[in-house]
């Protein structure tokens, strides 16, 4: 791999994720946080918590 590409691929992984300059409907984080709870109670059911 050439060391351009390299630094590239390597500098977009290190960019931060949304900032406040990017909106995100608050709708779509209810959901997310209700699937959340949904899968952790359902590790606790299964005993794969750890």
């Amino acid at each position: 791999m050439k060391r351009r590409a390299f630094v590239s691929v390597t500098a977009a992984a290190l960019v931060p994720g949304p900032t406040a300059t990017q909106h995100v409907d608050p709708a779509l984080i209810d959901y997310f946080e209700q699937q959340l709870e949904g899968h952790y109670r359902a590790d606790m059911f299964s005993g794969l918590t750890t």
